[in-house]
């Protein structure tokens, strides 16, 4: 886990001229977790743009690779809030584990792709049936990506249950790609257009496109003893990421350093690439078609009311 740098921190909320509390008054401490990616990034800008501080909150974010990690650390206490795949939270409550979302991150637009299914340039795969047989990697078994992948090689010829699926973290993807240790791998921005601009790799597919054309991706959650003993703060973390996905959405250039030094790697990679678009509401409309998609796919055994995963403490915020 790497925590932001306080000396980033600081600079960016000068930068943006964001207003400070007053000095006395006391700051209320959360610890949240989120992934080194473009669409984890909600919590660096409200971190580095003030918007936590604005809203009365001192907040130790931590990043973490892995979902799976996330939510154990939330079960056992050492998270209060933890970002995560909107797939992962919908298997998590068929399971009886209530995690509810407090606030949104990213969103899929088609025209748009923040997450796709690459092959080498010149592989000679180049329909769902080509990946039969063959080794995918994706971000985290069993999470939206993970599971749309496998949708979209059956929607387009091929045969998911032929198909091996391996967990490697972003940075080790590509090269396991060009190593030939894997056939084709679902990535996520910036790593997906660096690799395709670099010449390394093409687009195979938009795995997402099997669910529809927008809707939610991902969100911050909590369980709801954490969010009733917090419920002030939870307010106001709502507040402060959406200000901070409006930031997001206004100011890609500004915040393109703070997400190349969470994901390690240079700012020209992420500029290049194609940025995250944040949600700006949590609203259940954009999170149905999913349960929805994944009951239809058979990845959970019923649909089920998206109202279900959402907090009631935030379900019906305004934001001015």
């Amino acid at each position: 886990m790497v925590r932001t740098s306080r000396r980033v921190f600081l600079a960016g909320a000068a930068c943006c001229a964001v207003p400070r509390l007053a000095a006395a008054q006391p700051l209320t401490h959360l610890t949240l977790a989120t992934a080194p990616l473009d669409s984890g990034i909600t919590p660096i800008v409200a971190q580095r743009a003030g918007f936590y501080r604005r809203y009365g909150l001192d907040v130790d974010v931590q990043m973490m690779n892995s979902g799976a990690a996330a939510s154990a650390a939330i079960v056992g206490g050492a998270l209060q809030i933890a970002g995560t795949s909107l797939m992962g939270l919908i298997a998590a409550h068929l399971k009886g584990i209530p995690f509810q979302l407090v606030t949104p991150a990213a969103v899929y637009q088609t025209e748009k792709p923040s997450d796709v299914l690459l092959v080498l340039k010149d592989s000679p795969i180049h329909t769902g049936a080509d990946l039969n047989g063959k080794t995918i990697a994706s971000p985290a078994l069993g999470d939206l990506l993970s599971t749309t992948t496998m949708a979209w090689i059956d929607q387009n010829g091929g045969d998911s249950k032929t198909v091996h699926q391996v967990e490697l973290p972003p940075a080790a993807t590509l090269p396991a790609l060009q190593a030939g240790r894997i056939d084709a791998a679902a990535m996520s921005e910036p790593r997906a257009s660096d690799a395709v601009n670099a010449g390394y790799a093409r687009v195979l597919g938009k795995p997402y496109d099997v669910i529809g054309t927008r809707f939610l991706i991902s969100g911050y959650f909590a369980l709801p003893d954490v969010i009733g003993a917090n419920r002030d703060a939870i307010v106001r973390l709502a507040h402060a990421h959406h200000d901070a996905n409006v930031f997001a959405n206004a100011h890609q250039d500004q915040t393109a350093p703070w997400l190349a030094e969470v994901a390690r790697i240079d700012v020209a990679t992420v500029l290049r690439g194609r940025r995250a678009t944040f949600a700006e509401t949590l609203n259940p409309a954009s999170i149905q078609p999913v349960i929805d998609a994944a009951a239809r796919l058979k990845v959970i055994d019923h649909s089920f009311d998206a109202r279900d995963i959402i907090s009631p403490v935030v379900l019906n915020l305004r934001f001015i």
